[in-house]
């Protein structure tokens, strides 16, 4: 058995072929999942598995149609489908088991239902790199919008010159994203975002700093309305 130190992929963590120790929190999603609200923010020390419960997250809810090589973890040798299926054969209910019962097939219906945008910013110390990690997700939808029928030409084109970062719309990139891969399947589109704050740390002093703070303000702002 082994500890899996810097595994950051779910499917990877639960796979057969693995042997990693690991303490399966995908019953948490249950309480991310059936709240209320557009927006999330999920504040966890460094090193407490918050990448790795977005891949989580990425993999329970992206649908199979996406074809953005992500590897679709089976949630059927978790604890959330083990509870869920443990109160299902349950025949009779305190009123608590029952608004659990209720809670766990809501979320369970949400199983990839969307298309999902996951962004990284771990390690982007500069616009540019910035820039690239936006670049990465998009590339991953960019041979099904670039000949999407739902698409008209310039959006097409629009969405293409963000995935090859030819765009001059940054500050509007993550939201015309959304936009567009949303308009492509029809279905509201999730969006993750991981390490956000890697920027913070940078040297204010010459400037640097607050072009990438600026600049990723502006990002954000624009795409999490």
């Amino acid at each position: 058995m082994m500890f899996p130190t810097s595994v950051n992929s779910f499917s990877t963590l639960i796979h057969p072929s693995s042997d990693y120790v690991f303490l399966d929190r995908t019953l948490f999603m249950k309480e991310v999942l059936s709240e209320r609200g557009s927006c999330f923010l999920i504040l966890r020390p460094r090193r407490s598995g918050k990448t790795l419960f977005l891949s989580m997250l990425e993999e329970f809810l992206v649908r199979s149609d996406c074809a953005t090589g992500i590897v679709r973890a089976d949630f059927e040798r978790t604890d959330i489908f083990r509870r869920l299926v443990h109160l299902r054969d349950k025949e009779e209910y305190s009123e608590e088991e029952q608004l659990e019962l209720t809670c766990l097939e809501r979320v369970w219906t949400l199983k990839g239902q969307y298309p999902v945008l996951s962004i990284c910013f771990s390690g982007k110390h500069g616009v540019e790199s910035i820039k690239s990690a936006i670049m990465v997700v998009a590339k991953k939808y960019d041979v099904l919008l670039s000949t999407s029928s739902r698409l008209n030409e310039a959006e097409r084109k629009d969405f293409h010159r963000i995935a090859t970062g030819k765009t001059k719309a940054w500050d509007q990139s993550i939201l015309l994203l959304t936009y567009y891969i949303s308009k492509h399947f029809g279905s509201q589109v999730v969006l993750l975002i991981d390490e956000y704050d890697s920027f913070l740390d940078l040297d204010f002093e010459n400037g640097l700093g607050e072009r990438v703070r600026s600049f990723v303000q502006g990002v954000l702002c624009a795409g999490l309305k």
